[in-house]
């Protein structure tokens, strides 16, 4: 039966089995990327590794799989392998981009350009939207820039009918995004991340957007293992990677504050832990630890400081760190 089947996998005789067992518990985290709800992938992995803790208190157990699937799962989506960006390729794509002489997309110009790929760059790593959420996004009435940053998506994959709509964190760059929201207030613009004026959403597509990311990436010689350019998919899972080794840690709190407060069963503070709205946001700025760093983001650009007073956003620099 299905218990059994769980509980052989954190059963080994070899290091060699246990690597064979940890590698099918990667594939069943995989299935649950594929199949879930982001909102509902952010804690089934560590409901499924305290499936281990718990019943090694009365059944033989050699090791948790989990822990060792997380440790090196790499989000590699059923339908085929998505690779993730390196540090050293965000910090090439990145400095090419400021370095450019001239544009690469003809009928544009090399300030606009730079805006709107810093612009997309910034938010599909600290968002992680999938490619149908980057062109409905309206920066004016989705962005949420407070203490909490996120971003408010009223339709999402997987979701059912009647469930509430997403916050998804803005893991990097609010700063950035909330001087792109007044800059496309104070510029009437139409709330697109990179705005259209022929698309029927008012933003280009994402088939634009990736060849954008393509030519970009041809230029500053940044290529995935496979020898394709990244796209915007390969950036979704920085975040996700990113955001659960942030909820992997967490985890680890959560179980030294059960053991200091003497709980028994830490599932239980972890499931009273992250439905609480307030520690929801301090598992958000746990997570955001884990995005620092990725980007360096020292100045608007030049098209933006025209329309707005950049020490109002931009006020440290951040650094570039391989992850």
């Amino acid at each position: 039966n299905i218990d059994s089947e769980i509980l052989d996998l954190g059963r080994c005789d070899s290091d060699d089995e246990a690597t064979t067992k940890t590698q099918q518990t990667v594939a069943i985290i995989e299935y649950m990327d594929d199949v879930l709800a982001d909102s509902t992938m952010q804690n089934y992995p560590f409901y499924f590794s305290e499936y281990y803790e718990i019943v090694s208190n009365s059944k033989r157990v050699d090791f948790n799989p989990v822990e060792e699937a997380l440790d090196e799962f790499a989000w590699v989506r059923s339908r085929g392998e998505t690779h993730t960006i390196t540090g050293a390729q965000l910090k090439q794509m990145w400095n090419t981009l400021n370095n450019l002489t001239e544009c690469p997309v003809e009928g544009h110009t090399l300030d606009r350009w730079r805006m709107w790929m810093k612009t997309l760059i910034i938010f599909i790593l600290a968002v992680g939207p999938r490619s149908d959420e980057v062109e409905r996004l309206d920066v004016r009435t989705q962005l949420y820039l407070g203490d909490d940053p996120h971003v408010h998506f009223a339709e999402r994959k997987n979701l059912q009918q009647d469930d509430a709509p997403e916050h998804v964190p803005i893991m990097l760059g609010a700063s950035y995004l909330q001087a792109y929201r007044d800059y496309v207030q104070q510029t009437n613009g139409n709330g697109s991340l990179v705005p259209s004026p022929r698309s029927e959403s008012g933003c280009r597509t994402a088939g634009t957007l990736n060849d954008w990311l393509r030519r970009l990436c041809k230029i500053a010689n940044v290529r995935l293992p496979d020898n394709t350019p990244p796209t915007i998919q390969d950036f979704r899972q920085v975040w996700k990677t990113q955001y659960l080794k942030a909820l992997h840690k967490n985890r680890e709190h959560i179980k030294f504050v059960s053991e200091e407060s003497g709980t028994d069963d830490p599932l239980v503070d972890e499931n009273n832990y992250v439905d609480d709205v307030e520690n929801r946001r301090q598992v958000r700025e746990l997570g955001r630890k884990h995005f620092d760093g990725l980007l360096e983001i020292e100045e608007l650009p030049k098209i933006m400081k025209e329309e707005l007073d950049q020490t109002d956003y931009i006020s440290r620099q951040a650094t570039f760190s391989d992850f």
